[in-house]
């Protein structure tokens, strides 16, 4: 060999010495080759205000293996707690591995604050991923105080890793290195509290399922409070303490309970307790209070909060994503309709850690956020509202969208949206006094009617009967022939009354609560005699005012409806409304509009000519029309229809058949009466509408009975009479007819 050859030769060698070398010492790996960090998916790894060992926090590691080609072996994890912080010994697991077989805890060391693990095992390559392969490590830890909430740091975690990568496949060592997760702030489960406040009257028929945060009673009535408290964060909610304050004067709680049911006993006992409810409660240092007005610092222990009776396993208040509710109950002063609303507020909301004492100590999350305050009203005076009840009245037709006709329809409306409650006083000469319009009177056979609602259902006491008290002698019920007697009832007296009373307090009797609506109805008929059109005119084909063929009827009506009662505060006395027109003005409402029906007959046609064959295939069509030109709908009429001798009907229309001649009401006499061979037609039933016409659609032939030719009659005429009937179907007898302008009666 040559010198330069082995000159050669050596640098060969030394080389290979100096890569021998390198193999057996360590070296760093390169960037991004491994890392270490803590998830901050609250759902996966978390610190929880108030966790103990028995309900620890979850803290999870994920470490990754970035690189393509060497495996992590020789595993070492130290994660460095916040101060504070417990660990859970042995809790440490790997519970995931993305690829490969999971490295599993061989070892565990704690020192303090300190805790380190050695694993046996390797992570993976990333080789049969796309990017990187990781391993899950959950660990649990508690910190059972409030610390927690003082500050991020201290839930703050920090870990760090140390590795050694070998390839994959020889296990030849490739390097070696550490990484650290630097100091991160884990999430934080925390409860995050909310009040809301309902009441509810139990005397007034209202319950749990209709709470509302205005609530209506009256004196001696029984109310229940219901404090909500809410919790949307996703921790248990511990240590809750409260204020809740009812401003005194018209109502004092008595009561404390920890169920609806509890409390509805209670109250349906006249406010008679405890039962399963508590006359003292235990403010946040364990003291024992007296239920008031004024309660200070109310420790949610068992038996409230939910879950109820939990203790000492659990000291759960409100669960994570729950409600909990603690109820009052209370009763309103026998004076309460005199005074002003009262409010009634939840306040002063505090939580904390069962393991730090007193109960309470954190007034707002850690964002912030506070409970805020809840606060709800009692009204029990006539007239924090409304100042008076809302009247609505109206005087209309039988069909009660139209005006008022040849009969009408009398609906009162009286709602009691004062904020009390009102009585109809047996004392009182009348509650109601209708002064109709002088041409109408009240209709005898029809029973006034009354129909009360309430917000929440009938309750012991609420008005329910109407009494008309000033009916003129033998008109109702009726006993009497004399028309004269039935057109004194011209401006009716009712009074209003309950058919039950409060079990416990009989001045709640013939009562209206606030919400309550009452109608009442009663009937109307036409009296006047000038309204009533009582001539035929032959020559008009549509009668009306203006020529004086129809009569001119009162419009608008004159109608005054006064209204009495008292309220439960004696210093307000009796209450008098007078109200006129229709509608809710007080005292004055809308005009009165009045337009009874008005048919008016005709034959359809201009030129009226017709011709009669003696073809008995040509038919002669023969339409009568029957036209309501007045306001109301028009039914109670007869149509009669009239065909002389020399004629035979072969077509008849729907609702008209043959009748007797001289037909059931008399037809107009002038010039003459139908001829008495002629074949009558009584058509009826129809309703007829404002405007609405209805035709009578008829054919006729020519006789071929030589008698009825030779008599020569092909009258063709149609009479119309209408007449007003009661409520019960009976024609109007008052006041006594008059005779028509043909002299018939």
């Amino acid at each position: 060999m040559s010198k330069i050859w082995t000159i050669l030769a050596s640098v060969v060698v030394v080389a290979l010495g100096l890569l021998l070398t390198v193999g057996v010492v360590a070296a760093a790996c390169p960037a991004g080759t491994a890392a270490i960090t803590h998830s901050t998916n609250i759902n996966l790894s978390w610190a929880e205000l108030c966790s103990t060992a028995a309900r620890p926090s979850t803290v999870r590691l994920v470490v990754y293996n970035y690189d393509r080609d060497n495996d992590l072996t020789n595993l070492v994890i130290t994660e460095n707690l916040p101060a504070g912080m417990n660990y859970v010994a042995g809790s440490a697991s790997v519970v995931a591995v993305r690829d490969g077989t999971s490295p599993t805890i061989s070892n565990e060391n704690i020192s303090g604050s300190t805790i380190t693990w050695t694993l046996s095992g390797r992570l993976d390559s990333r080789r049969n991923t796309v990017s990187s392969n990781w391993m899950y490590i959950d660990f649990e830890v508690y910190r059972s105080d409030e610390g927690l909430i003082a500050s991020p740091a201290n839930y703050r975690f920090s870990a760090q890793l140390s590795y050694d990568a070998v390839d994959e496949n020889t296990s030849v060592f490739f390097c070696n290195d550490t990484d650290s997760s630097g100091n991160q702030t884990l999430p934080l489960r925390e409860p995050v509290p909310g009040v809301n406040k309902r009441g509810w009257n139990v005397d007034a028929g209202q319950s749990e399922g209709n709470a509302t945060t205005t609530v209506y009673g009256n004196n001696n009535d029984d109310v229940i409070w219901r404090l909500g408290f809410t919790n949307s964060g996703p921790a248990q909610l511990e240590d809750l303490i409260f204020d809740d304050t009812m401003v005194p004067g018209n109502m004092q709680v008595n009561y404390v309970c920890p169920s609806a049911a509890a409390a509805t006993n209670v109250a349906n006992n006249n406010g008679s307790g405890p039962g399963a409810c508590y006359a003292t409660y235990r403010d946040k240092n364990g003291a024992l209070q007296a239920v008031t007005n004024s309660i200070q610092e109310f420790a949610v222990d068992d038996p409230f909060g939910n879950p109820s009776n939990d203790e000492p396993a659990t000291h759960i208040d409100v669960p994570a994503g729950g409600t909990a509710y603690v109820y009052l109950v209370g009763k309103l002063s026998a004076a309460a309709s005199c005074s002003t609303p009262k409010t009634n507020t939840l306040s002063n909301i505090e939580w904390g850690c069962e393991s730090d004492s007193p109960d309470g100590g954190i007034t707002q999350t850690s964002t912030g956020a506070t409970p805020g305050t809840a606060t709800t009203t009692l009204r029990s005076r006539y007239g924090d509202v409304n100042g008076a009840l809302t009247v609505n009245r109206q005087l209309t037709g039988t069909n009660t969208t139209q005006p008022v006709g040849a009969k009408g329809t009398m609906t009162i409306t009286i709602t009691n949206n004062t904020g009390g409650s009102v009585k109809f006083t047996d004392t009182l000469a009348h509650h109601l006094k209708d002064t109709l319009p002088p041409e109408y009177v009240v209709d005898p056979t029809f029973t006034p009617t009354i129909a009360v609602t309430s917000l929440y259902g009938a309750y012991a006491g609420r008005v329910d009967t109407i009494a008309w008290t000033n009916p003129a002698s033998g008109t109702f019920p009726i006993n009497t022939s004399d028309s004269t007697s039935y057109l004194g009832n011209t401006a009716p007296e009712f009074k209003l009354s309950s058919s039950t009373v409060h079990p416990v307090y009989p001045d709640q009797q013939d009562m209206m609560r606030q919400g309550d609506v009452a109608v009442i109805t009663f009937r109307v008929v036409m009296i006047e005699p000038t309204s009533f059109d009582r001539t035929a005119d032959l020559d008009v084909r549509t009668e009306n005012t203006g020529d004086s063929t129809d009569p001119a009827h009162q419009t608008p009506l004159a109608n005054t409806l006064v209204v009495m009662y008292e309220t439960f505060c004696a210093s307000d006395g009796t209450v008098t409304l007078s109200l006129t027109g229709n509608g809710t003005g007080n005292p004055t409402g809308s005009n009165i509009p009045a337009n009874p029906e008005d048919l008016d007959v005709d034959i359809v046609g201009n030129e009226l000519i017709f011709i009669l064959t003696g073809d008995p295939s040509q038919r002669l069509p023969l339409t009568v029309a029957l036209t309501n030109n007045g306001g109301h709908d028009a039914y109670d009429y007869y149509a009669y229809v009239t065909f002389g001798a020399t004629m035979d009907v072969v077509t008849v229309p729907a609702g008209c058949a043959v009748t007797s001649n001289p037909p059931p009401l008399a037809e107009w006499q002038l010039p003459a009466p139908i001829p008495a061979d002629a074949a009558v037609y009584q058509c009826a039933g129809a309703l007829i509408r404002p405007g609405q016409t209805v035709n009578y659609n008829f054919e006729v032939i020519k006789s071929t009975d030589p008698a009825d030719i030779a008599a020569d009659d092909l009258t063709f005429r149609a009479d119309v009479t209408g007449r007003i009937t009661l409520s019960d179907g009976t024609p109007l007898w008052f006041p006594a007819p008059t005779p028509r302008g043909d002299g018939l009666t």
